[in-house]
C-alpha cells in the first residue's frame, strides 16, 4: 500500500481490469531470483465472485509461460484464509511458511505450469 506506483509500473508487469468506468481488478508480476512472483492481485469488492480474479490469475499464468517460466509464485498472509482457499482451488501448492520481519506470517505457494 505504500509502494510508489510510478516505480512499480517501470519495474514490474501490471495488468488492470477496467470496464471504462473504473478499475475492477489488478495483477502485478515481478521477476525475482527464483522466478515470476505474483506480487499483488486484488479485485474491487463490488466485482468479486464474478470470475475476475480467476481471469486475472489465468492472465498471469499465461504471461509466465510466454516468458519461459515453468512456475508462478505467490505469497499471502496467513490471516487471509479465503485467499489461501482461492489459490489452492486454482492449482497452487503451499511449499513454505515464514515469519518475516518479526511480524508477517506468510504462506508461500507456487503452481507448476504446463
Amino acid at each position: 500500500m505504500t509502494d510508489d506506483y510510478n516505480q512499480v509500473l517501470r519495474r514490474n508487469t501490471v495488468w488492470v481490469a477496467d470496464d471504462g468506468l473504473g478499475i475492477q481488478g489488478v495483477v502485478e508480476l515481478e521477476e525475482t531470483d527464483f522466478g515470476l512472483l505474483t506480487k499483488n492481485m486484488a479485485v474491487d469488492p463490488d466485482f468479486q465472485k464474478q470470475g475476475l480474479g480467476r481471469r486475472l490469475l489465468a492472465q498471469a499464468e499465461q504471461l509466465a509461460r510466454e516468458a519461459g517460466h515453468d512456475a508462478l509464485y505467490i505469497y499471502i498472509s496467513e490471516a487471509m484464509v479465503e485467499n489461501l482457499v482461492f489459490y489452492l482451488d486454482h492449482g497452487y501448492q503451499e511449499y513454505e511458511r515464514r515469519l518475516e520481519q518479526g511480524t508477517y506470517r506468510r504462506i508461500y505457494l507456487r503452481k507448476h505450469l504446463a
